[in-house]
């Protein structure tokens, strides 16, 4: 299913995507070069950002090991 993001005006296909909710990886994944490709409220309010699987391959196991440092 294609969307249109009413912030990006970006379009693109849901099953292309990950979605987060968790602003300290969003604020790691943009900090690193990253460009959500669709933001919005979820249905409890909450922002969520949504970013292509292949941004989230590229940055996920640098996410996972600085993920492991906080801990």
């Amino acid at each position: 299913m294609t969307e249109k993001s009413e912030i990006t005006n970006k379009e693109y296909v849901v099953e292309d995507c990950v979605f987060f909710r968790n602003i300290y990886q969003i604020s790691k994944y943009i900090h690193w070069g990253a460009l959500p490709v669709d933001i919005f409220t979820g249905s409890d309010g909450k922002l969520v950002f949504a970013f292509t699987k292949e941004t989230h391959e590229k940055f996920r196991e640098r996410w996972l090991s600085c993920k492991r440092d906080v801990s």
